[in-house]
């Protein structure tokens, strides 16, 4: 099998693995909710509960903003139900990890050039 095989087929076998996980809907910590999409709605929305570390500063809006324009896309189209965009994130999320299978094999590889390369003396 050639390195682009192995390739695809980790990504294939990723992405049934990911969408197995997601239709059987794991159960979800509670970080997930409380300091990534509940910010993001709060904003959006006007209501929600922010967790102490918002109020205080010592967390990044980075990734609250960025599913804020996810949950802001999905309104304009007409999904505004809550769990129905909880849903959709959690599909974009195992979709997204997707590209780091790439890298990983990309990476091991390098690595494995560097490992199994002779030594000079």
């Amino acid at each position: 099998m050639t390195p682009r095989q192995e390739l695809w087929t980790l990504i294939a076998f990723g992405f049934v693995a990911r969408v197995a996980a997601w239709l059987l809907r794991p159960s979800l910590p509670p970080d997930e909710i409380f300091q990534y999409l509940e910010p993001a709605w709060q904003h959006l929305y006007g209501y929600g509960w922010l967790a102490w570390e918002w109020w205080v500063g010592l967390r990044s809006w980075v990734l609250p903003g960025y599913h804020g324009a996810w949950m802001a896309l999905l309104g304009a189209l007409g999904a505004c139900d809550g769990a129905a965009v909880h849903s959709f994130l959690q599909l974009h999320w195992a979709a997204a990890t997707l590209l780091l299978i790439p890298a990983a094999h990309r990476m091991g590889g390098f690595f494995a050039a560097l490992l199994c390369a002779p030594v000079r003396r």
